[in-house]
């Protein structure tokens, strides 16, 4: 059956894209970004899991410490680099496993990335593959799992990645024609209410602030497994693709503050919940915090609480003793 007839027939919807993907090329295919921006039809609603790695391998290597911040790094970056320069790319991950990043854009509006593959796209040399099972085992994976699912792995030639490709092209353009119908109906169903140049200016903002809302929230995912000192606008930023200055209005209209009010928050969260385990010292919790001085975190907690750390801990003591003498 030719591939166009594939994507055409009856009740074909997104679901389908990885069982055609994995029967044609071998290849695993996931969807990334897709959630926030096309929930406007239920042709486009997504399986469960749609961004997991499940192959052996990868489970092997997500074992190991810190590996969802390591993992999470290396597909953010390629995928970033993706819808930057508004190209497919080839990604290669620290653990050796290959993928194909294609963006889909309706025009020059980001719609999310399709990826395909949780595969090598080379055969690996025995060099090559103890050089990769070394950086495993630095990060307490146990090499010879790892090393057992790295020979199991799936290698696909160059037809199965061209392939890949043309089947991908055909899966960006079915989601563009399928948003664009959404969105007529959205327009056709303002119309029908009232008509009106300030209601569809209206529509086309909420389209205009979902894409913003899209990529902040990458961004805040993949800062989220960063330690609290890596919070800077300019990171932010190049993860972003934009310059800190435009980020900075982006997250602002997006969120309701500024970076650094919306991070300070947070952090001044995190040293609440921590400041009320007694065992830990105010300094550490400090330094969990992303404060090098201690100085500087009593500064800034007293800023955004009224209340010195110390004051605050002790506050919380009586609230303790009281509960304890009612059991």
């Amino acid at each position: 059956m030719a591939l166009e007839s594939l994507i055409e027939k009856t009740g074909f919807t997104i679901k389908d894209f990885a069982p055609i993907m994995e029967r044609l090329t071998g290849l695993t295919l996931l969807f990334y970004d897709f959630k926030t921006t096309l929930k406007l039809s239920p042709d486009l609603q997504l399986p469960g899991g749609e961004n997991t790695h499940t192959c052996g391998y990868c489970l092997a290597v997500k074992t190991g410490k810190n590996s969802r911040f390591d993992c999470s790094k290396s597909d953010g970056v390629s995928n970033l680099r993706a819808v930057k320069e508004m190209a497919p790319q080839v990604n290669t991950c620290y653990a050796g496993v290959n993928e194909i990043v294609y963006p889909v854009f309706q025009g020059k509006r980001y719609l999310g990335c399709l990826v395909a593959g949780q595969a090598f796209f080379k055969r690996y040399s025995a060099k090559e593959k103890m050089k990769y099972m070394e950086v495993l085992n630095s990060k307490g994976i146990d090499e010879g799992v790892a090393s057992a699912e790295f020979d199991k792995m799936k290698r696909a030639g160059a037809e199965e990645i061209a392939l890949a490709l043309k089947l991908m092209r055909l899966f960006a353009g079915y989601v563009v024609d399928a948003v664009r119908e959404a969105e007529k109906k959205e327009l056709r169903g303002i119309k029908k209410v009232r008509p009106s140049k300030t209601k569809l200016d209206e529509s086309a903002a909420r389209l205009r602030q979902r894409r913003k809302r899209t990529i902040i929230d990458r961004v805040l995912e993949t800062l989220a497994e960063q330690q609290p000192s890596q919070h800077t606008l300019s990171a932010a930023a190049a993860l972003a693709g934009v310059s800190p200055c435009h980020f900075s209005r982006l997250f602002s209209a997006v969120t309701g503050k500024s970076f650094r009010k919306y991070f300070l928050s947070l952090r001044m969260e995190k040293a609440k919940q921590l400041l009320a385990k007694e065992s830990l010292k105010i300094f550490d919790i400090a330094e969990s915090c992303g404060y090098k001085e201690l100085s500087s975190f009593s500064r800034a907690f007293n800023k955004e609480t009224g209340q010195y750390p110390g004051t605050y801990r002790a506050g919380l003591l009586p609230e303790r003793n009281s509960d304890d003498r009612k059991n």
